[in-house]
């Protein structure tokens, strides 16, 4: 599979005052390598044979969807327990076109 995502692009557009995803590069890097494969099976109308052959709303799309699935905190329902919660913005998918 080409590399048209980053694990560099992931942290930097993940980040914030300098705060990066804080899970480790090889477990971000297996959630990237599931999104973009992801993409490709949903989109493959596309060319994914490099960052400059894939339109920029799927790449940022394509990271907002690792990030997604790298950050799935818990939720905390007190008594209850936790319980995680699966929600993935529906921009997203507008930005992939994707039906959800």
């Amino acid at each position: 599979m080409a590399e048209w995502v980053t694990l560099a692009e992931l942290k930097n557009d993940n980040s914030l005052d300098g705060q990066t995803l804080s899970r480790d590069d090889e477990a971000l890097q297996r959630v990237l390598d599931a999104a973009m494969t992801f993409v490709e099976v949903h989109r493959p109308d596309l060319e994914y044979l490099g960052p400059h052959t894939v339109p920029k709303h799927i790449r940022l799309g394509t990271l907002r969807l690792a990030a997604s699935w790298s950050v799935r905190s818990s939720v905390d329902l007190g008594e209850l327990g936790s319980r995680r919660a699966p929600r993935l913005e529906p921009e997203v998918y507008t930005m992939l076109g994707i039906e959800p």
